[in-house]
């Protein structure tokens, strides 16, 4: 894992050892491809304009990839925003940190529905528990 840009609680981009980028806001983990990362990028920076020109038409702003929804307050959006342009510039050549091509992501286990128990700081126990998802 490479951290690209951290300032929580609003977000924290990494890159996964998969090759996937993360998107951590509040609670929320978003894992994609790169390239849709760069996508959502792009519509971030356009929303971004808007907002500067007083052309925003609510008082929040919903980001969203495959079914994930995140709502943030739009005086959020310089600083995500910020955030999201300082990770894609950091990923553009993601071979330089040795990491998988993005489209090796799909294996990345947030593609997957599972129940996993989150580590808490500090603790002695450091066993991974993630209990897949019956698709039935």
């Amino acid at each position: 894992m490479r951290i690209l840009f951290k300032n929580p609680p609003l977000c924290t981009i990494y890159l996964c050892k998969r090759g996937g980028i993360h998107i951590v806001t509040r609670n929320v983990n978003v894992g994609m491809p790169l390239e849709k990362f760069h996508e959502l990028n792009a519509e971030i920076q356009k929303a971004l304009i808007r907002f500067e020109l007083g052309e925003w038409p609510s008082p929040y702003i919903a980001v969203t990839y495959s079914t994930t929804v995140i709502c943030l307050n739009i005086d959020d959006l310089p600083e995500f925003s910020k955030a999201m342009d300082i990770a894609a510039d950091l990923c553009r050549d993601v071979s330089e940190f040795g990491f998988v091509q993005a489209t090796d992501h799909k294996q990345c286990s947030v593609d997957l529905p599972t129940v996993s128990a989150l580590p808490i700081k500090n603790s002695q126990n450091t066993q991974k528990h993630i209990l897949p998802i019956n698709p039935n």
